[in-house]
């Protein structure tokens, strides 16, 4: 199935997309309880806000880093949602997850929102992303799977860490400067 006709499927089923939306930005944001309405314009997916207590579209004004960043992650999160192939293990990938959220943000974005977003998140964190506590909920949220830790240890040397099970075949075909370390079996 090609991208076009996955996004002219989204067309088919009027109001999901919208719902979909809210659903995911009320995942993210705390200003969620104030949205009344949201319209998204098929054609070029341009999104209308209607927020309590703001005069027309509350796109329009200066928004936050934080705030955009919820505004497109909720897009993201209602075309996945959206899909008539919803069902399909489709993944997501996501680079620098919470780089513009304050610590609260992070916190609902990682335990909440990255889980419910598709079957399977590709998650690249820096190590600010995921600091002060964040990775271990994400732990204990149980909604981690594999893992693994890219270190440059020089200009010409890599080392990754991973958590989890390898074959006998694990590092056959590493590299000069590529250091490979397994937790687990």
């Amino acid at each position: 199935m090609s991208l076009s006709s996955t996004l002219s499927s989204l067309n088919t089923a009027p109001g999901r997309l919208e719902e979909a939306f809210a659903e995911g930005f009320e995942l993210l944001s705390r200003k969620s309880g104030s949205l009344e309405r949201v319209e998204i314009d098929t054609s070029d997916y341009s999104v209308k806000l209607t927020m309590r207590g703001f005069e027309g579209n509350w796109l329009d004004r200066g928004l936050s880093a934080t705030e955009r960043q919820h505004v497109g992650l909720a897009l993201v999160y209602a075309l996945r949602r959206s899909s008539t192939k919803w069902s399909l293990p489709l993944p997501v990938v996501v680079d620098t997850p919470t780089s513009r959220m304050d610590r609260r943000h992070k916190g609902w974005s990682v335990t909440k929102f990255y889980p419910e977003l598709s079957n399977q998140v590709i998650v690249f964190a820096t190590s600010d992303d995921l600091a002060d506590g964040l990775f271990d909920e994400m732990e204990e949220s149980g909604s981690l799977g594999l893992q693994y830790l890219i270190s440059e240890v020089s200009e010409n040397s890599v080392e990754i860490s991973f958590v989890g099970s390898a074959g006998q075949s694990f590092g056959a075909f590493g590299t000069k400067g590529l250091k490979l370390n397994l937790k687990g079996d």
